[in-house]
């Protein structure tokens, strides 16, 4: 296959998971994207077996053409992955659907167009003298309105080189093998036949025929056990017959494929002219999926009636798609016991309506499970509660600010996970869009009695006036078990942030993304490891991006790797049903804004009794109802994203930021020092004649002098005692012995200190070392001697040039180190990041300058003086030929007064 054909296919998020492989969704972009199932088995973790029956399964499943086999459109190898992609079967597979009916046995005329299905596709891989060896419900999938049956999975399958050959290799799934497999006897496709009549006694009991705990019981009860009780109350005589001949324990009475579907049970299913039972496929709190067997005769669509079991409403009323037999009803009450019927309807014929159904009982609301150990918090129309909500100890991180909370109660047993976090300025309704959220999981309707709300604040949080500030100073992750009846059925992680533009200015900004850095950053419990959603929420009234928008949209894109982009989304708040104006700015702002999805989060909390005829509340509740369901069906659709490029990004910025912050002094001292040999080398020239009559005079520079600042208090430093520098100024490790984690240092040394040297040799000291600029006065013959002092030897007014030009050259290539350095970093950056962090562009701070300029809000000054603080290293990171072209003007200016120096040692 070439790389062109290979990458048409856009693999998306992971549908199952079997012995040898996962699957994939994946869409054909050269298709209109038309969706396709990619199986994916990775060859470095398969043994020398699995690979072979992968491979076998990729080139058998592409030669098979059956209207009742899985299509194979191709396969090929990526890097150590072998792909085979097959057409998406949207319903699952029948060990699924079996399970879902939870003991509502199936219609017999269903069974018996599945039996019809995969006995056909048997007949077809027999006539080619296939063995398919691992055929049971799990591998038999379902396709489309009618729920087609397709036969799968060929990992096991056997080719023979003739009719009569036999095969020996015990292999295939315990409780559908045959009883000559596990008597380690030949076998051929009567093999098959079992495992087909295994199948059929299971859609006909929805139980498997044998089980036991044990293998060796499982073993016994198929090679000599007593045969299981046939549905013969249930199910038509020929059925029943058809099932014992195929789980006859001699193989040689068993029908092949082709006598079975020559047998009574295909031509006597005839269908009636009424639609059949209604039967459930899904029952949950407020809705139902039924299906019904089709009536005979033409049909433009079924109507279906429905009722409470025993009320006195009136029968409501609704209708399929075209002819299909399947529905799903919503609008139910929970607890509460439903009627059905269905009716065809063609032209202006109404056929008459089918049986009712068996007992169909909507299940309890999650919500009323939540509400029992919920705790009132306000009271009203309806009155707020917290529910029960417990924190994960382990899981706080007092420095950082983020923690881990349970809502409700999580299950025992594993399930699947989908993280979000949410993204937005103060006043954009994030708070309320998560309590919408955790109110629509749990199954709230507009009509109850209550809400539920997740606001809760730390100690030092009350302390502000919350009017101007964020509702919290704290990240929480929200972890939303799925519960009987909820509307998702996997745990839902919110990443809730603080707002961002309060009045305390970038500085809080700043904070906030170095809270998001520290949790995706951190290890173990404290961490978040995958994410599925970046979301950022935009108020819909807004006409226009602000320049703090953009800025937090930009800086929160600048912690995240380049592969989480096609993960991004927009979620506009206060919707009104019109296209955000808003959009546009965020096209013209270049910002990657991913899906977009609207929310009126309005009639959460607005009254709902005693309403007048014009309220608009119930409209709004079902739009908002119907914008989650939007939102949670394309979620499904994201490919979780693991963060590990993330935490490289997040590591190399942590790194340049150190650098630069810490580096900044240095080349400023640096700097000052190449300026004041400078400054000799003029005056020196024009004392010539002093000099040379050996007169001594008198000159004033600007010095560099380094000084000890005391910390305060609870703040830590990494200070290099060889280098007598401060490499990180604001270290979150406080014990000596973690240095080696420090983000100056990368494989145990320095990136900031001029020696690079080893992490062992940095201690967290009480104070820092901070460098000042002081005019002083000197004398010739004073700054002659110290340089023969340390030389231990006279020098002439040439050798001493010679040790200012050494010194030159010393300076010079260290600051040119620490620049090389910030532009590894950079480069680095480039490759991985989705955005460059706002705060390293000048022109993005200058206009954040503008605008609080122009503004003038509380406070200004202060944030503008910050800002200006942000600049000097943003200019230093920007660009640095600037300093290039500074640092070899001075060196020319030695050497052109003296030639070229020495090499520094």
């Amino acid at each position: 296959m070439t790389d062109r054909e290979r990458d048409r296919f856009d693999r998306r998020e992971l549908v199952g998971e079997g012995a040898f492989g996962k699957v994939y969704a994946c869409f054909d972009k050269s298709d209109n994207n038309k969706k396709y199932a990619m199986k994916v088995f990775d060859l470095r973790t398969s043994s020398e077996h699995e690979r072979n029956s992968a491979e076998k399964e990729a080139k058998l499943l592409t030669s098979l053409k059956h209207e009742f086999i899985l299509h194979a459109v191709t396969s090929f190898q990526q890097g150590e992955e072998l792909c085979i992609v097959t057409e998406f079967c949207d319903q699952g597979d029948l060990e699924q659907f079996l399970k879902k009916r939870n003991g509502n046995l199936l219609d017999d005329v269903q069974i018996v167009e599945w039996f019809r299905q995969i006995c056909s596709a048997l007949e077809y891989v027999h006539s080619r003298n296939i063995l398919h060896r691992d055929l049971k419900t799990k591998n038999v999938f379902l396709t489309g309105k009618d729920m087609t049956a397709k036969l799968g999975d060929f990992g096991l399958a056997k080719v023979l080189e003739r009719s009569s050959q036999r095969a020996e290799t015990f292999c295939g799934s315990p409780y559908y093998m045959s009883p000559e497999m596990f008597a380690c006897k030949p076998y051929d496709s009567k093999s098959d036949i079992w495992a087909l009549g295994v199948c059929v006694y299971e859609m006909t009991t929805l139980e498997r025929p044998f089980d036991a705990n044990l293998m060796q019981q499982l073993v016994f009860k198929i090679v000599q056990g007593q045969l299981p009780a046939m549905p013969r109350d249930k199910y038509s005589l020929q059925l029943v017959s058809v099932m014992e001949r195929m789980m006859c324990r001699d193989p040689d009475k068993r029908p092949s494929a082709t006598e079975l579907l020559e047998d009574d049970v295909f031509r006597t299913n005839e269908v009636p002219q009424i639609p059949g039972k209604p039967m459930p496929i899904n029952i949950q709190p407020d809705f139902v999926e039924i299906s019904w067997r089709k009536s005979r005769g033409k049909v433009d669509y079924y109507l279906i009636r429905y009722k409470s079991t025993g009320g006195l409403e009136k029968w409501k009323f609704v209708q399929t798609d075209s002819d299909n037999n399947r529905i799903i009803i919503t609008g139910l009450m929970a607890d509460t016991r439903y009627t059905f019927q269905v009716r065809r309807i063609f032209k202006d014929h109404e056929g008459i309506y089918g049986p009712a159904n068996d007992d169909i009982k909507t299940i309890e609301s999650p919500a009323i499970g939540l509400l029992n150990s919920s705790i009132k918090v306000t009271n009203g129309n309806p009155p707020k509660y917290r529910p029960f909500m417990q924190e994960q100890v382990k899981s706080r991180n007092s420095i950082a600010r983020t923690r881990k909370i349970i809502v409700g109660k999580l299950k025992q047993e594993p399930t699947d996970e989908k993280t979000i976090i949410l993204v937005g300025e103060i006043g954009s309704g994030k708070s309320t869009l998560v309590d919408g959220i955790v109110n629509y999981v749990m199954g709230v309707r507009f009509d109850d009695p209550f809400r539920f709300t997740l606001m809760q604040l730390e100690e030092e949080e009350r302390m502000f006036d919350y009017r101007i500030v964020s509702q919290t100073e704290w990240i929480t992750v929200y972890k939303i078990a799925p519960q009987k009846g909820s509307r998702l059925n996997y745990t839902l992680n919110i990443i809730d942030t603080p707002g961002f533009g309060n009045t305390r200015g970038i500085e809080r900004d700043q904070g906030v993304i170095d809270q998001i850095r520290q949790l995706f950053s951190s290890e173990g419990e404290k961490g978040v490891h995958f994410i599925d959603a970046v979301c950022f929420i935009v108020k819909v009234p807004d006409a226009y991006l602000t320049i703090s928008q953009i800025f937090i949209s930009s800086s929160i894109m600048s912690l995240f790797g380049k592969d989480i982009e096609s993960n991004i989304c927009t979620l506009f708040t206060f919707a009104d049903g019109r296209k955000p104006l808003v959009l546009a700015s965020l096209k013209a702002a270049n910002l990657p804004f991913g899906s977009t999805f609207q929310f009126n989060n309005s009639a959460l909390f607005a009254e709902n009794k005693n309403l007048s005829s014009t309220s608009l509340s119930p409209m709004f509740w079902e739009m908002g109802c119907n914008s989650f369901q939007n939102f949670f069906d394309q979620l499904g659709h994201f490919e979780t994203r693991s963060l590990s490029q993330t935490k490289d990004v997040l590591k190399e910025r942590e790194q340049l930021k150190t650098i630069i912050a810490n580096n900044l002094p240095q080349i400023k001292a640096g700097l000052t020092k190449l300026a004041e040999h400078r400054d000799q080398l003029e005056i020196f020239k024009k004392h010539k004649d002093d000099i040379d009559n050996n007169k001594d005079f008198e000159y004033e520079v600007e010095e560099t002098k380094q000084h000890f600042i005391d910390l305060p208090r609870g703040q830590h430093v990494t200070n290099c005692l060889q280098c007598h520098t401060t490499c990180h100024d604001n270290c979150r490790y406080a014990d000596d012995a973690d240095k080696r984690r420090c983000s100056a240092m990368t494989n145990g040394y320095c990136r900031v200190c001029i020696g690079k040297c080893i992490w062992s040799d940095h201690k967290n000291t009480p104070y820092i070392f901070r460098y000042t600029l002081e005019k002083v006065k000197k004398t010739y013959t004073e700054m002659k001697q110290k340089y023969e002092q340390a030389r231990g030897n006279r020098l002439t007014h040439e050798t001493y040039i010679e040790e200012l030009t050494y010194d030159v050259d010393y300076l010079f290539e260290n600051v040119k180190l620490m620049m090389a350095e910030m532009t590894r970093c950079k480069r680095r950056l480039k490759e991985i990041a989705l955005r460059p962090d706002p705060l390293s562009a000048v022109e993005n701070i200058d206009l954040m300058i503008h605008a609080e300029q122009t503004e003038r809000q509380l406070g200004y000054r202060r944030r503008t003086n910050i800002l200006n603080a942000f600049r000097s290293k943003a200019l230093l990171d920007e660009d640095n030929s600037d300093f290039d072209q500074f640092l070899q003007s001075t060196r020319d200016a030695v050497t052109t007064f003296h030639g070229p120096g020495r090499a520094p040692n």
